[in-house]
């Protein structure tokens, strides 16, 4: 397929070949960038808002970026706005009590730190502890910790990156059908880079009760694992508010199986996609290979083994949450329909990177 024929035109020949009410969300997008496109209401949803931002994942972040882009091209994206790195930068510079760290970093106050904040005690770690790395991973977990503690938040809620925050929550929620789920999303800006995925390394978090800032807290300290920036000091990150679909299946599809192999692989399992992305303790995900070959479209089913899936439960108005269920999931399979549109949608993917990608799906329970 030319990589011309990535716009509306061929986004219109995807929605007129899949009208037969199917649903199918695109989430995400792994292996070169990562995104959230979707048909959430079983029609084209063009979301007109005007960009005001540069497509610039030094400003939103990779996953942010490529969002913008998808939308500019007209795809159907599921409601969404980012925090952008220069506010989650200023809540890194805002001061703090050095007490208030002890609990987390006991010798905190040996820190050699001209003002006490998060960027520059990150740094400190790195650049003083980049030869121990027992020790500097220690210093980062105990971070991270205080990042999501009731002790950092108090300190910085009434910031004015914080407000920032919540204002664009508050106009995301608004603007939104009522009493709609809200996913936190991480964006960091070497995050779904080409060949660096970075996939499943930070967290996404559906917002609960708490406070916006709380949620998007937990979702920026988990940049601050080890394991997440293993020789450098932790990315600068900007976050994804976005709405959050409620699930009837959800999973990975790769639109090459291999450098060799050309056909497609979809991976899937019953509820929300975490299920089968998160790396969960035994969890082998259904999957299909998929090709097309002219005119047509080869399946090959095989079943996995899912003894756990993720629902999106409602606890009360705009309070959700992730919950993993035990369940038996056997002789589940998706309909050719939707297949065939996670097929095409992976592919148009595929054509705008000019490159293979990875998508994150999911499929409304409505249909």
């Amino acid at each position: 397929m030319n990589s011309k024929i990535t716009t509306n035109n061929f986004i219109q020949n995807i929605n007129n070949k899949n009208s037969q009410n199917t649903r199918v969300s695109i989430l995400s997008n792994y292996t070169y960038n990562h995104t959230s496109i979707g048909n959430v209401s079983g029609v084209q949803r063009n979301i007109k808002k005007t960009i005001d931002k540069a497509i610039d994942r030094e400003a939103v972040g990779g996953k942010g970026a490529t969002l913008y882009r998808l939308q500019q091209a007209g795809m159907p994206v599921p409601e969404f706005t980012t925090i952008d790195v220069n506010t989650t930068e200023n809540l890194e510079q805002h001061i703090l009590d050095i007490n208030s760290l002890k609990p987390f970093i006991s010798n905190i106050k040996s820190f050699d730190l001209s003002v006490v904040n998060i960027a520059n005690i990150k740094q400190y770690i790195q650049n003083r502890y980049s030869n121990q790395p027992e020790q500097r991973n220690l210093y980062l977990q105990g971070l991270a910790k205080f990042i999501t503690s009731d002790a950092c938040y108090q300190q910085i809620s009434n910031s004015q990156s914080a407000k920032v925050i919540r204002e664009n929550y508050q106009q995301l929620i608004t603007s939104l059908p009522e009493d709609s789920a809200i996913i936190v999303r991480s964006s960091g800006i070497k995050e779904d880079n080409y060949g660096d995925a970075q996939a499943g390394k930070f967290e996404s978090i559906v917002h609960g009760k708490q406070d916006i800032l709380q949620t998007c807290l937990q979702v920026l300290a988990s940049g601050f694992q080890p394991h997440v920036c293993p020789y450098s000091a932790p990315q600068p990150m900007a976050l994804i508010l976005q709405r959050c679909i409620d699930c009837s299946f959800g999973g990975v599809a790769m639109s090459r199986t291999s450098l060799t192999d050309h056909r497609g692989k979809i991976e899937f399992v019953p509820g929300q996609p975490k299920g089968g992305v998160s790396g969960l303790a035994g969890v082998i995900p259904h999957s299909y290979l998929v090709s097309q070959q002219n005119d047509k479209f080869i399946t090959e089913f095989t079943e996995g083994n899912v003894a756990t899936q993720f629902i999106l439960k409602k606890q009360d108005y705009n309070n959700f949450s992730e919950q993993p269920v035990i369940v038996n999931s056997t002789n589940v399979k998706l309909t050719e329909t939707q297949l065939q549109q996670i097929y095409d949608y992976m592919k148009l993917g595929e054509d705008m990177l000019l490159c293979p990608a990875d998508i994150e799906f999911a499929i409304a329970k409505d249909g």
